[in-house]
């Protein structure tokens, strides 16, 4: 009874992809810093927009889920290098 227990937990948990990273990565590239201020509701959705249509476009060409997420993840490093580079050029200062 045991085994059965755990072979379904883990079938479960392998059906559904994480999900976390996902709403991190729409988070991030609709406009909000990783390092502390604020977004927009309206920026969240766009960010949120391009990851879905990033992850339906590699799952159309029939990319690996490993690679998919390595995709986003990359997606998540270039929008934090572009908010910081953005940071470095305006002095630091903050838009509040």
């Amino acid at each position: 009874m045991r085994l059965q227990v755990k072979a379904i937990v883990n079938l479960q948990s392998n059906n559904y992809p994480p999900q976390p990273l996902d709403s991190i990565a729409g988070v991030v590239i609709g406009g909000a810093s990783l390092f502390g201020g604020s977004g927009t509701i309206t920026g969240t959705v766009i960010g949120a927009m391009i990851i879905a249509v990033i992850q339906y476009g590699l799952v159309f060409v029939n990319v690996e889920p490993f690679w998919q997420f390595v995709a986003v993840g990359i997606v998540i490093i270039i929008s934090v290098l572009v908010d910081q580079t953005q940071k470095q050029l305006s002095g630091g200062r903050s838009d509040g």
